[in-house]
């Protein structure tokens, strides 16, 4: 059984290896909320890297603002995979 901690920790390192940028994770009674800074120019090799990790949350999308580009991907505490 994986705990939605070590899966996020898991696809934190996916983040950061694809993006070069520390991932952020934020976590509730309820989830586990990761998410990276995506820098201008990515590859399409990193971002299928990015993809394929978003697969396996319960919950990803993608934000544009004015300071630039956040992936997410929420993975719920009651999970067991």
């Amino acid at each position: 059984m994986r705990t939605a901690r070590v899966q996020a920790l898991a696809l934190a390192a996916q983040f950061a290896a694809a993006t070069r940028h520390q991932p952020r994770t934020d976590e509730t009674p309820k989830r586990v909320r990761v998410e990276v800074d995506l820098p201008p120019g990515l590859s399409d090799q990193a971002r299928r890297t990015v993809l394929a990790a978003c697969a396996g949350a319960d919950r990803f999308g993608h934000d544009c603002t004015r300071q630039g580009a956040v992936v997410w991907a929420e993975l719920d505490q009651r999970r067991a995979k």
